[in-house]
């Protein structure tokens, strides 16, 4: 309605003043969250800012990170009000390692919604592809190394019947018969999950998250290589470089993503530049243009039409 086309367009001066966005931008970007999934005026205010401190943090295309930020919502099962905890997610992961949001985003189309299912926050699973992208692991190798792991481990519990009706509760008997069905696993697989500490503790593992995962490949020791290479071409070599760089760095790369803020802190810093200064210097005028001429543009639209433009138009013909 009237009142909330109002507000949205008075918020976006706002951005346009406090960041380093233009109120112009930040209207298109509330287009870009619109169209990204985002209806009501709460869930579009409450996702903008993050939005636009992400995307100047990590100097990416503004269109692209929106779009970014409402697929994480969806795939982590987040409201709206929680942007700022993935923008602050995906800044400090890509300050942290050699992530770049491009890459990050394009990981988690792959690794997001089965990490999800499997109950993993969305800072471990960024953690883990940032490991990932550490070792070599870009965009969507990462994401669909770490897939593939997941879903190869919750498919041989599929196999296991004892464990499937558990496991079918806690995910949903659609997830696990979707999983097995694409997961190809090998009974030398089964076979060697049940000799290095059964089925069921390697679920449970998963469950418990990516750090207590990594654990378990690390008692088991040198055998570790053994199930790597029975996790296929992708997950195994992802694995053996998760499992090098150990379970303690990747719990701490965790913790220090879960410190909120970072998105800000980072925009923050790119701001805090002659360059930087300057362009919020620019955005802040066309706020100030836009709120100072916004009154008088009907009778300047008129003016124009009736006196300049023919008159313009008279002195072209002579």
């Amino acid at each position: 309605n009237v009142r909330e086309i109002r507000d949205l367009a008075d918020y976006a001066k706002l951005m346009g003043r406090e960041t380093v966005f233009s109120a112009k931008q930040a209207a298109e970007a509330m287009y870009y969250l619109a169209s990204a999934g985002l209806q009501t005026e709460e869930e579009i205010k409450a996702a903008l800012r993050p939005a636009l401190d992400l995307a100047a943090a990590t100097q990416s295309n503004l269109a692209f990170t929106t779009r970014s930020v409402v697929e994480a919502l969806t795939m982590f099962g987040l409201e709206a009000r929680e942007a700022q905890r993935v923008a602050d997610t995906y800044a400090a992961a890509i300050s942290k390692s050699q992530l770049k949001l491009e890459l990050l985003a394009d990981a988690m189309v792959y690794a997001g919604p089965v990490a999800s299912a499997l109950g993993w926050s969305i800072e471990e699973t960024v953690a883990v592809l940032g490991k990932l992208h550490d070792a070599g692991f870009k965009g969507s190798m990462a994401g669909t190394a770490l897939r593939g792991m997941l879903t190869r481990i919750v498919a041989a519990s599929g196999r296991a019947s004892d464990i499937l009706e558990e496991l079918a509760g806690r995910v949903g008997e659609e997830f696990v018969a979707e999983v097995s069905a694409a997961a190809d696993v090998s009974d030398e697989f089964i076979e060697a999950l049940e000799r290095l500490g059964g089925v069921e503790a390697w679920v449970q593992a998963v469950f418990e998250g990516p750090v207590r995962l990594l654990q378990m490949f690390e008692e088991v020791g040198p055998q570790a290589a053994e199930l790597m290479m029975l996790l296929g071409q992708r997950a195994g070599p992802g694995g053996l470089a998760l499992i090098k760089q150990g379970s303690e760095p990747l719990e701490e790369l965790i913790f220090n993503i879960q410190k909120a803020g970072a998105a800000a802190e980072m925009a923050a810093t790119q701001l805090d530049t002659f360059k930087g200064a300057w362009t919020r210097f620019k955005s802040a005028l066309e706020s100030a243009i836009i709120e100072t001429f916004e009154p008088v543009l009907p009778l300047l639209k008129e003016l124009l039409e009736e006196r300049v433009v023919p008159l313009v138009t008279r002195f072209a013909d002579w």
